[in-house]
């Protein structure tokens, strides 16, 4: 079983994709700080929080036991959709949960992207 540290490491690895310098910029932190933290396991717990909303499981690291949910009724499908999802800012967040309130008939008439600016919603076909 790996330690704190390890799992801590792994994590972070997980929820930056690849990406520290993304990850870094997302929660405010040089990615330094975030080499720091993979290789002492030094992080405050406010800076924790921070990675869990990135989609970091906080229960994982402490404990080394994966995600709770995984384990009961959700599907691997279900699973992917909340880790994305915590990874979203708050606007991301709120279009995404509008386009899944509002229904799966309105979404084949928009075209979401992310472009330099953000996220955008084309509607095709006409007008907002």
């Amino acid at each position: 079983m790996s330690n704190y540290q390890e799992r801590l490491s792994e994590e972070i690895e997980r929820i930056s994709d690849g990406n520290l310098s993304q990850l870094s910029k997302n929660i405010g932190v040089a990615r330094n700080t975030l080499y720091n933290w993979q290789e002492k396991a030094n992080i405050k717990l406010d800076q924790l929080v921070k990675l869990s909303k990135q989609g970091l499981d906080i229960g994982y690291v402490i404990s080394g036991k994966k995600e709770q949910y995984a384990q009961n009724d959700l599907t691997e499908q279900e699973i992917l959709l909340l880790r994305e999802f915590g990874k979203l800012s708050d606007e991301q967040k709120q279009l995404t949960l509008g386009l899944l309130i509002s229904g799966i008939g309105c979404m084949n008439k928009l075209v979401i992207h992310n472009g330099p600016n953000g996220t955008v919603v084309n509607h095709v076909g006409g007008r907002k």
